[in-house]
C-alpha cells in the first residue's frame, strides 16, 4: 500500500538487496553503486555506503577516485537541490526533526519505540524464517555458500535499526519508513 502513495521504500529495499547480491557474486563496484542509488532515496544508507566505500578503497586503492566520486555525488544530490530551492543546505535533515505528536522521537524511550515498530513491520512467518536462517548459518548447518551472506544481512539489519534508533534518540522522527529496509 505504501508504494501506491509514492513512497520509495520498496525501491530502496530492492536496491539494497541487489547490492548484497552483486557483492555476493563478486561485483563489488556494482554493489557500491546500487548502495549509492539507495542512499539517494534513504539517507541512512549513506553511512553504510561510505563504510563500504572505505573498505573497497582499502582492498583496492585503485578504486578510490570512483568511490570518492560516488560519495560526493550522493552528498551533492542530497544537499545542493535543497540549497538551490530553499536556500538551506540541511533543510531535509531539519524537516526530519520536525516530528508529529505520535513520533517515536517524543516517546519516553525512543529506542524502544523503534524496536517495537521494527518488530511490528515483520510478519511472524518472516521473523521465524529470519531467525531460523541466522541460526542455521551461525551453527554451520546451512550450506557454506549461504552462511556469509545470511550473517551479513542479519548484521546489516541490526546495524541499520540501531542507526535509526540512535537518530530517533537525537530527535529524528523515527517513522516506519526509516526501518523498512532492515524489516
Amino acid at each position: 500500500a505504501s508504494g501506491l502513495r509514492g513512497y520509495s521504500e520498496g525501491i530502496v529495499v530492492l536496491l539494497v538487496l541487489a547490492a548484497f547480491e552483486r557483492y555476493d557474486r563478486g561485483h563489488a563496484e556494482y554493489a557500491f553503486w546500487l548502495g549509492a542509488a539507495a542512499a539517494l532515496l534513504r539517507p541512512e544508507a549513506a553511512l553504510f555506503v561510505c563504510l563500504y566505500g572505505l573498505w573497497l578503497t582499502w582492498r583496492e586503492p585503485r578504486r578510490a577516485p570512483l568511490i570518492a566520486a560516488g560519495v560526493l555525488l550522493v552528498a551533492a544530490l542530497w544537499t545542493l537541490p535543497e540549497q538551490w530551492g530553499s536556500g538551506n543546505l540541511l533543510r531535509a535533515a531539519e524537516r526530519a526533526q520536525d516530528v508529529r505528536p505520535e513520533s517515536a522521537a517524543l516517546a519516553a524511550q525512543p529506542t524502544l519505540e523503534i524496536l517495537k515498530l521494527a518488530i511490528k513491520l515483520v510478519t511472524p512467518p518472516g521473523a521465524l524464517m529470519a531467525v531460523i536462517a541466522v541460526w542455521l548459518a551461525a551453527s554451520g548447518a546451512a550450506p557454506a555458500s549461504a552462511r556469509p551472506l545470511t550473517l551479513q544481512l542479519a548484521a546489516f539489519s541490526i546495524a541499520w535499526t540501531a542507526l535509526v534508533a540512535a537518530m530517533t534518540e537525537l530527535g529524528f522522527a523515527g517513522n516506519w519508513r526509516y526501518i523498512a529496509v532492515p524489516a
